[in-house]
């Protein structure tokens, strides 16, 4: 059974918002800074994790690449 395309819409919200909060920490994180590795990977996580999501919800799937 597939996901609810409200399901798929709040994911991808739900992404947007980690994806949001992960870059917030990125830049604020001194590059020079212990944590810069661990906040790039979370950052990146998120990242992939918001594609993913707006992938499931058939945003990708119209485009001629």
């Amino acid at each position: 059974m597939s996901p609810d395309r409200i399901d798929l819409q709040n994911a991808e919200f739900d992404a947007l918002t980690k994806l949001c909060e992960a870059w917030d920490v990125l830049k604020n994180t001194a590059v020079v800074d212990d944590d810069y590795p661990a906040m790039r990977h979370r950052y990146e996580d998120a990242l992939e994790t918001f594609i993913v999501a707006l992938w499931n919800n058939g945003r990708f799937r119209d485009r001629k690449w």
